[in-house]
């Protein structure tokens, strides 16, 4: 799942659009929840989801304000060091493709899979996803220059949807 974020009165193309998939998004969507208390309760939340939540011009720019901040501190890149720490701890996940027995539930599926990559089905025995695991390892990551590229976002969204 993929988050769009559309500024709306945009300066110029780093505030008309940013986008991020899910693995990206959660976590710095919650590093701005932890550092941007003047969001309120239905915001946090509904930043979420796809659930084109507006958030204004004013709250927009403290983002922005409040992501620099801990950008020229060294903030940032102290928690993407805590994070990725942190995530390596975290036991595997079940695959969800297979549901953790490492093989193919869907027949067509895994025929139509087979002539896409011109394999013969024997040779796609196993899940895709996990290569035949059953676990797969959590997607979820936070960059620096992620966090840097919202706040120019932020800056010249002139406010901005979550959707």
């Amino acid at each position: 799942m993929g988050f769009d974020i559309s500024g709306t009165k945009p300066e110029g193309e780093p505030g008309s659009y940013f986008r991020n998939n899910g693995n990206l998004w959660l976590p710095l969507w919650s590093y701005i929840c932890q550092n941007c208390k003047f969001l309120t309760d239905e915001e946090i939340d509904r930043g979420y989801s796809n659930s084109y939540e507006w958030i204004d011009e004013a709250s927009a720019l403290r983002i922005a304000d409040r992501l620099d901040e801990r950008l020229a501190t060294g903030e940032v890149t102290e928690y993407e060091i805590y994070f990725n720490r942190v995530k390596d701890t975290v036991p595997d996940k079940t695959c969800h493709l297979c549901e953790g027995g490492g093989k193919w539930l869907d027949a067509a599926f895994k025929a139509a899979w087979a002539r896409a990559e011109n394999l013969t089905e024997a040779e796609c025995e196993n899940c895709p996803q996990c290569n035949g695991t059953g676990k797969l390892r959590p997607f979820e990551r936070f960059f620096t220059e992620n966090v840097q590229e919202f706040a120019i976002f932020c800056r010249a969204s002139g406010g901005f949807y979550i959707g």
